[in-house]
């Protein structure tokens, strides 16, 4: 178990050191801010993941994922802002025209994160003590989950029509962050729907969550290497977005 705490510790390393470069840039950046703010969370949450796959005791078990789930309910907000500033020479009038949107996806993941925190994960159930643990999820968990996966789609889309619009050095500029943040992106995706599925969360999981965390801060680290890729400015067509 304690491999398991170490690899998202890594990971966790690997992007807050990200986070901290790329706000060192440009603390203005509505991009960059909300790049931190993305990565900090994620950082944090692959390392609740992995003490609550390294506990051995039920209540352990349910305090941790009650920590984590209560991290992944703060992270749509800054996900989706990312998704709708990265590359974008027009993401204020993007931001205009979804802020209603982007405000009730962040505030209703957070409502089910808070104020009904205790109702996230219910219990550990009696078989999934071991290698492959099982976390029987509430309703509000549920919801919760259903909230991050919409917030996924939405945010891939977002990532895919900057990537579509980018043409010759642009997209070679772009193309390892776009992959990094679509890995984290793609994985949640599957993981928020297995839990809305099942009803269960499993802890194994946890551990992909700190890999995935370090494949994709790898490609971003390329795409940084590369370029200030933050400062680049895309106007997709509006006829290609209709």
């Amino acid at each position: 178990m304690e491999a398991n705490l170490a690899l998202a510790i890594v990971s966790a390393a690997f992007g807050c050191g990200l986070a901290g470069l790329v706000l060192w840039r440009d603390r203005r950046s509505v991009a960059h801010l909300s790049f931190a703010a993305t990565m900090s969370l994620l950082a944090v949450e692959v390392v609740l993941g992995g003490l609550g796959i390294s506990a051995s005791e039920p209540e352990e078990v349910l305090r941790w994922l009650r920590l984590r789930l209560l991290l992944t309910s703060l992270l749509p907000g800054p996900w989706l802002l990312l998704s709708l500033s990265y590359g974008r020479g027009d993401f204020k009038v993007l931001l205009t025209r979804w802020w209603p949107a982007l405000m009730f996806a962040a505030g209703v993941s957070i409502l089910l994160g808070s104020a009904v925190l205790g109702a996230l994960a219910v219990e550990v159930p009696a078989t999934g003590i071991g290698a492959d643990r099982l976390v029987r999820l509430g309703t509000a968990g549920v919801v919760l989950n259903a909230v991050v996966l919409l917030s996924c789609v939405w945010a891939l889309m977002n990532l895919e029509q900057t990537f579509r619009s980018s043409v010759g050095t642009m997209r070679w500029r772009i193309k390892y962050m776009v992959l990094g943040l679509g890995t984290l992106l793609v994985f949640r995706v599957y993981t928020s729907s297995q839990a809305i599925l099942y009803s269960m969360v499993n802890l194994t999981l946890d551990q992909a969550h700190a890999v995935a965390l370090l494949v994709g801060c790898i490609l971003m680290t390329v795409s940084l290497a590369r370029a200030r890729a933050f400062e680049s400015e895309i106007y997709p067509s509006q006829q290609v977005l209709s």
